[in-house]
């Protein structure tokens, strides 16, 4: 059974008294699919959360975000792997970020 740990930044990003969400309908690595959730991912290893949360949202909707200051939560969540061999732990990290963009693409 191969059990891992995660640290998962995500961009919490308000703007008129809304949060945006994106919709994942897959993950390769656990079971969560078709579930709303603050855009981001996993940090590779040596990459700061700041770092981390930059990139994935860039990857993820094309937008450019700055890092304004970490959220005083960090949740833990665990699932099961796709390939049914053990377990992930994720600590999802919540930063708040500002950005100019108005538009946005989703990376399919």
């Amino acid at each position: 059974m191969a059990n891992e740990q995660y640290i998962v930044p995500v961009a919490v990003i308000e703007r008129d008294q809304k949060l945006l969400l994106v919709f994942k309908h897959t993950s390769s690595a656990v079971a969560c699919t078709n579930k709303w959730e603050l855009p981001g991912g996993r940090a590779k290893f040596g990459q700061t959360v700041e770092e981390a949360v930059t990139s994935k949202t860039k990857q993820l909707l094309g937008i450019d975000v700055t890092p304004d200051k970490m959220l005083d939560r960090i949740y833990s969540t665990v699932s099961d792997r796709t390939d049914g061999d053990g377990q992930v732990q994720c600590y999802i990290m919540p930063i708040h970020c500002d950005t100019e963009a108005t538009e946005f693409t989703v990376d399919q």
